[in-house]
Parts: structure tokens; C-alpha cells; sequence
């Protein structure tokens, strides 16, 4: 659920990315829920705009910062990677455009977070 959520968060912050989870299994999230769940989870994230590669693993051995390779031997773009062990599934961004959103660590060899979007909780006097 986790690569749901945030892949949702990464979306709603940058509406004009591509955002795509790539998970190595039949269907997204923990086998503990139901199949049904399961293939909603799907619908409501490709309805907002989340793209859903299954059946997949990433081979992090071979990113370079821009380029991602998948264990079919497909190979993709990506601005930002974000790898979540040990649900094998990542998450990357790209543009939906040729104007560039500019990320923080966009261009980093290695994975890095998605800027923070929830403000930090402040103290009580």
C-alpha cells in the first residue's frame, strides 16, 4: 500500500510527471488482500493518472540516473527513482512534456525520495 500512496502523493505534487510503479508481481500490494482490492487499487490509481507495469523487476545493478532497465529486457527513461524493499516495486518520474520539472537529486545515480509535500508537525507552547 505503501507504493500506492506514495506514487498517489508524487502525482498530486507533480501533476505534469509521468509516474509509473513497476511491481513484480501479478497485481500491486501485499498478497494478504484480496484479488478484488487488489485490481481496484489499480483502477483508482491509473484513474488519476498513475501508470502500472506488473510482472516486472527493476535491475537497480544498471541505472545510471536517467535510464531503467526491467527484467524483460525493456528499457526506460526516468528523471527520479524511488525503490521500496523489499515489495520489489519502484516507482519513477518523467516528464509528460518536453518541458522539464525540475526535481531535487533529478539527475542522481542513485535512487532518492520524492520531495517532502506534508508540512512538518510544529510544537505546542
Amino acid at each position: 500500500m505503501l507504493t500506492a500512496e506514495l506514487s498517489g502523493e508524487i502525482k498530486m505534487a507533480h501533476p505534469n510527471k509521468k509516474v509509473t510503479i513497476i511491481h513484480g508481481a501479478k497485481l500491486p500490494t501485499s498478497s494478504i488482500y484480496p484479488d478484488h482490492f487488489r485490481e481496484k487499487v489499480i483502477g483508482t490509481l491509473n484513474k488519476y493518472g498513475v501508470d502500472i507495469i506488473l510482472n516486472e523487476q527493476v535491475d537497480l545493478s544498471k541505472f545510471d540516473g536517467k535510464t531503467v532497465h526491467l527484467s524483460s529486457g525493456k528499457v526506460m527513461s526516468a528523471d527520479v527513482v524511488v525503490h521500496l524493499p523489499p515489495t520489489h516495486q519502484t516507482i519513477y518520474l518523467t516528464s509528460s512534456s518536453s518541458q522539464q520539472e525540475a526535481l531535487p537529486e533529478a539527475n542522481s545515480s542513485k535512487p532518492s525520495p520524492p520531495p517532502c509535500t506534508t508540512p512538518k508537525p510544529t510544537r505546542s507552547k
